[in-house]
């Protein structure tokens, strides 16, 4: 964006002193097609704004036919049950070291079903073909 006083006061600059950024930058977390790439939703702030915190603005809009894939960096517990709320199916990458859920000292103790999946009958033929290298093609209505 051009280095304006207005753009600078509304967006900030990255960095500090000798290494601040040339221009004001605003952060972007968007929502987009896996096929198309276009942008379905997006939330603009200061650069200052986390990508947690506008991403979170972002999960109500999710619908109950969409896919979320997320990487380690957006997990939260209200990231979460917010984005698991609007009914859209979840893939999200949980940070290291992940602890069996559970546990006492685990962060993820509040999703005991993480550990119930692993032993769940209906999953068993899938989880023997993933380990023996066979593709897997998930169907709409698969448990």
């Amino acid at each position: 964006m051009p280095d304006s006083k207005q753009n600078a006061a509304e967006s900030g600059y990255a960095g500090s002193g000798e290494n601040r950024s040339a221009f004001p930058k605003a952060r972007v977390v968007a929502l987009a097609g896996n096929g198309t790439h276009a942008f379905l939703a997006a939330e603009i702030g200061p650069y200052a704004t986390g990508e947690k915190t506008l991403a979170q603005r972002l999960y109500p809009r999710l619908r109950d036919d969409d896919l979320l894939t997320a990487d380690r960096g957006l997990y939260s517990w209200t990231a979460w049950d917010t984005a698991q709320g609007t009914g859209a199916a979840l893939v999200w990458r949980a940070p290291n070291p992940a602890r069996p859920a559970g546990s006492e000292d685990s962060p993820r103790r509040h999703l005991p079903h993480c550990a119930d999946q692993a032993h769940d009958p209906r999953r068993a033929p899938r989880t023997a073909a993933g380990r023996g290298g066979e593709d897997l093609v998930f169907r709409s209505g698969d448990a």
